[in-house]
């Protein structure tokens, strides 16, 4: 049974000598799918070789998450066969924690993650830049009727915005997440998703309307 445990270890997330030796672990998926890490149990029945040991230790291994967290963290994991960590059981484990950590970004924030759903239909606040911000960078533009306080001076925004809680996420949602493979870094005994995201557009936040 596997079981995980997190904690935020700076003295380990700052020690350059942790992340030495990188060695590139491949996850494959048939038909070239991509892991998608919001529905990723969907794809488990799709995994090349499920089965097959691709870290072979008898030790836990520590999981660095930085992306898109603004305080990384690490979690450890502890091998789900005497020999190892298998594909399948590392995919669902770094999918499973990415869930989590989402969760519980929402559960401790102090506002929650503004969803952007209504288009500007043309901005004049010239005193803030926003027209010319619009017009410069050829964004989507968005109006938020109501801005917690710790977003009113942040007027442009990569999709999704930060929030204040236990790992500040930011910029993606986690359905724009795809993991693509992973760095093994074997002398420290850790593992560094690899992640890719949707296309996005950037945003331009204004209070205004």
């Amino acid at each position: 049974m596997s079981i995980f445990s997190h904690n935020n270890n700076n003295n380990l997330l700052n020690d350059k000598n942790s992340f030495i030796n990188e060695k590139i672990i491949n996850l494959s998926i048939s038909g070239n799918k991509k892991i998608e890490i919001i529905s990723y149990k969907e794809l488990l029945n799709d995994i090349y070789l499920p089965g097959e040991i691709i870290i072979k230790t008898n030790q836990p291994l520590k999981i660095k998450i930085s992306f898109p967290l603004k305080n990384p963290c690490i979690f450890t994991i502890f091998p789900n066969s005497e020999k190892g960590f298998t594909r399948a059981f590392l995919i669902n484990e770094i999918c499973r924690i990415y869930n989590e950590i989402y969760k519980k970004e929402e559960e401790s924030a102090s506002f929650q993650t503004i969803v952007l759903d209504v288009p500007c239909k043309g901005c004049n606040d010239n005193e803030k830049g926003c027209k010319k911000l619009c017009n410069g960078y050829k964004t989507k533009a968005f109006h938020v009727k109501v801005l917690p306080e710790e977003l009113k001076s942040l007027y442009v925004i990569s999709h999704r915005n930060i929030t204040n809680g236990t790992y500040g996420i930011h910029s993606h949602y986690l359905s724009d997440l795809y993991l693509d493979f992973i760095s093994y870094f074997e002398e420290s005994g850790i593992i560094e998703p690899r992640i890719s995201t949707k296309p996005i557009s950037v945003f331009i936040l204004c209070n205004n309307k």
